[in-house]
């Protein structure tokens, strides 16, 4: 089957259009950054959870109008935009949870990255104190991926003493460059593969996806990627259905083509800059990292999944759980079981 090719799309864009975060860098103007701020100082001082506070608690007209050209790079142009200049030193941690919060609220609405039902991720390393946690919450290099959200989102408060580089990939790319070289086995990767849920399933739902998840599929002629290799190998492992030899073969060309540094755009978030990112165009990790011994110091960023105010077309096999494309369902209580087995293969 011949499929879209992505020649003239600006999210199509390798290391030679996009070697670091100046092309796609938007500073906010001082007076965006005023409204911000203030409307997160009042949004805590009502005494309102971040979750009942909703965008119209910022009062923000200047923000709003400068985020239409962020909405569109990350909808329709490269899948990613870093805004920077949001105020970090002298300001308590809570305030800024609120700025965050309020510049996500602009672009969608935030959903659940657990079971537990957390809304705000806090991207650090506490191996020091639990033993079974999400790869993103360790030091250790992630693998590349996708997040189960139309938009995804980090903020950074502080960097590591070394390390924890951004480096992010076109899924569209990826795309076009298999259909050069294996159309065949792009066409595996449109069939799918069973998914492992990892423990974070609603109650009602297998361990594994009944359903194929496309690693590529197309709506309405936009081409859409969601891809975990450690979900892949759990579930085959658990399941005891060995992939064909075809099916590996096109998750390691997939994989050949994105480790590329050809293909990467990879840079350091500073203090004050937040990293937005199309999840169905951008495969995004992270390197290793050392951290500074004083806690007060160590690495921290914010995180937020979105699903968008206005977003992109998928097809409904793109839901890992629960028939929704964006979260995890919340349960409430127990751990998710499952990241013990898959921590080193960090998947997110």
């Amino acid at each position: 089957m011949s499929r879209h090719n992505h020649r003239d799309h600006p999210g199509a864009w390798t290391a030679g259009e996009l070697a670091g975060k100046e092309p796609v860098s938007y500073p906010l103007s001082a007076v965006a950054v005023s409204e911000l701020l203030s409307s997160a100082i009042q949004v805590r001082a009502s005494g309102s959870t971040l979750q009942q506070t909703h965008a119209r608690d910022y009062h923000a007209p200047a923000l709003t109008a400068e985020l239409e050209s962020i909405r569109h790079e990350l909808m329709h142009g490269r899948g990613l935009a870093v805004v920077s200049a949001l105020p970090v030193t002298g300001h308590e941690l809570s305030v800024l949870e609120a700025m965050y919060w309020g510049l996500g609220l602009q672009l969608g609405t935030p959903v659940s990255q657990s079971v537990m039902g957390d809304v705000l991720g806090y991207v650090t390393d506490v191996t020091d104190k639990e033993r079974n946690v999400r790869p993103y919450r360790a030091r250790n290099a992630l693998r590349l991926h996708t997040d189960f959200a139309d938009l995804s989102g980090l903020f950074c408060i502080r960097p590591a003493k070394t390390g924890g580089e951004s480096r992010v990939v076109s899924t569209l790319a990826i795309h076009d460059e298999m259909a050069r070289r294996r159309p065949d086995l792009l066409e595996l990767l449109y069939r799918g593969y069973h998914f492992h849920r990892l423990g974070e399933q609603a109650k009602h739902e297998p361990n594994i996806t009944s359903h194929r998840v496309p690693i590529f599929s197309q709506a309405n002629g936009h081409v859409s990627c969601r891809y975990s290799r450690a979900y892949i190998m759990e579930a085959e492992a658990a399941s005891g259905d060995v992939l064909s030899g075809d099916e590996k073969d096109a998750l390691d060309l997939f994989d050949e083509i994105a480790y590329r540094e050809d293909m990467r755009a990879s840079f350091m978030l500073a203090p004050g800059e937040v990293l937005f990112m199309n999840s169905y165009t951008t495969l995004h990790t992270r390197s290793a990292f050392e951290d500074w011994e004083d806690a007060s110091e160590k690495r921290l960023l914010l995180r937020l999944w979105l699903a968008a105010n206005e977003p992109r077309p998928v097809v409904p096999e793109v839901a890992v759980y629960s028939g929704n494309p964006n979260g995890i369902p919340i349960r409430g209580a127990g751990d998710p079981a499952g990241f013990e087995r898959v921590a080193t293969a960090g998947y997110s």
